[in-house]
């Protein structure tokens, strides 16, 4: 399967509009063809600066972070209602 075959097999997978929070994206490649093509928001999280600099030239909103590290330091208004509500998924009741 080839890259572009590989994106539009997981765009299929993302219902259009989602907010998306690509952990590893590499060089934001994934993020961007959903931007385009699902017309998704998000952020990409990544810790090379070759693959970080690669993202913010294609547009895509990322966050240099060490996952080994967890996430505890990343503050993404995405998360904010699941986090809030301590880590638990809910219908907002």
């Amino acid at each position: 399967m080839s890259d572009l075959a590989t994106m539009q097999a997981i765009a299929q997978l993302v219902p259009i509009g989602s907010r998306v929070l690509d952990l590893g994206c590499g060089d934001g490649a994934l993020l961007a063809y959903l931007q385009e093509n699902r017309k998704c928001m998000g952020y990409g999280i990544e810790i090379d600066d070759t693959n970080v600099h690669a993202c913010v030239k294609r547009g895509v909103n990322v966050i240099q972070l060490n996952l080994d590290e967890g996430l505890a330091l990343v503050s993404v208004p995405v998360m904010a209602p699941w986090y809030r509500r301590g880590g638990r998924m809910s219908n907002g009741r």
